[in-house]
């Protein structure tokens, strides 16, 4: 079941609402619709996922969209996490086109499009953080925590994904969002024995 819906970020209706009000000669007004187009695929990215969590099985899974917690005085935010009595799963949505490699060695993101190149943070090392940091969270509140998975997801169809030496990195791994289905399919194969109780779960989701 859903426990906390997705909203439209505030970053884009700040965004709108900025537009509104500065005259349409204003030099920074290229920058602001630029940024308002970007915040505005990232958010189409994360809606398109929900067609495919939809098929999901809804009575054993809780789904929490846009999380925004403190572990040690850090903040962090994690786009979906998907939680069951047997592990937790993060989701970091990704809605970039064109054609995707991850360069291992430098640790970063290198898209191809129209003969361009253009470079990202490595979205491994960003669910990596959001591992670590919601697994500290969960045991400060004194609660078991079970195993927790990560997927990169691209919710992008035409997006080509380069192979390299390693697609998984610490567990973390990268899909298309129409394979998210049969992922959990396959870690409720491997993940059988529930790690918490209905007790438990109940009490992350409340404090989630």
């Amino acid at each position: 079941m859903i426990k906390k819906e997705r909203k439209i970020p505030i970053i884009i209706l700040q965004y709108e609402a900025l537009l509104r009000r500065i005259p349409a000669n204003h030099p920074k007004r290229p920058h602001i619709l630029e940024e308002l187009a970007k915040s505005k695929a990232g958010f189409n990215g994360e809606k398109s996922l929900d067609y495919q969590l939809s098929s999901i099985d809804q009575k054993k899974y809780h789904i929490f969209h846009d999380l925004r917690l403190s572990s040690e005085d850090r903040n962090f935010q994690i786009d979906s996490l998907i939680a069951s009595k047997n592990l937790f799963i993060v989701l970091e949505v990704k809605n970039i086109s064109g054609t995707l490699y991850f360069d291992e060695k430098f640790s970063q993101l290198i898209r191809t499009k129209n003969g361009e190149e253009t470079g990202f943070a490595d979205p491994y090392l960003q669910v990596g953080r959001q591992e670590a940091l919601l697994r500290n969270f969960i045991l400060q509140h004194k609660i078991t925590c079970p195993p927790i998975k990560g997927f990169i997801v691209n919710s992008n169809p035409s997006t080509i994904i380069k192979p390299t030496s390693k697609m998984i990195r610490n567990g973390t791994k990268i899909i298309h969002s129409a394979a998210l289905p049969l992922e959990l399919k396959n870690l409720e194969t491997n993940h059988q024995t529930p790690l918490l109780s209905d007790k438990e779960l109940k009490k992350v989701s409340s404090i989630l």
